[in-house]
C-alpha cells in the first residue's frame, strides 16, 4: 500500500507541476492522476480499498476547503443569474419527454 500510495504522490506532483504550466486547476491534475493510474485507464494501482479509503478522507478535506473559500456575499450578488440559469434547466428539459 505504501508503494502505491507513494507512486499516486509522485504522479500527482508532476501532473500538478504539468497543469500549472497549462494554467489549470491542481484539481483536475489530481483528477487526472488518479483516472490514469486507477482501474480506468493503466490500472496501475494494488491496494484499491486503502486508497479508496484515503480518498474518501481527501473528498472530505476538499469539501471543507470549499467551504473556507465560499462567499456567501458573492453567491447573493449572481442571484439573478443564477435563478434565471435554474428556470432554464429545471424547465427546458420537460417538454422534451412530453412529446
Amino acid at each position: 500500500m505504501l508503494n502505491d500510495l507513494l507512486v499516486l504522490l509522485f504522479f500527482a506532483i508532476i501532473c500538478v507541476a504539468i497543469f500549472r504550466h497549462l494554467r489549470l486547476s491542481n484539481i483536475v491534475a489530481y483528477l487526472f492522476t488518479g483516472f490514469m493510474l486507477g482501474p480506468s485507464l493503466l490500472n496501475f494501482l494494488s491496494s484499491y480499498y486503502e486508497i479508496e479509503l484515503i480518498a474518501e478522507f481527501g473528498i472530505v478535506f476538499l469539501m471543507f476547503s470549499l467551504g473556507l473559500e465560499f462567499s456567501f456575499d458573492k453567491l447573493l450578488s449572481m442571484r439573478r443569474s443564477v435563478l434565471v440559469l435554474e428556470r432554464y434547466r429545471l424547465f427546458f428539459p420537460f417538454p422534451c419527454f412530453i412529446g
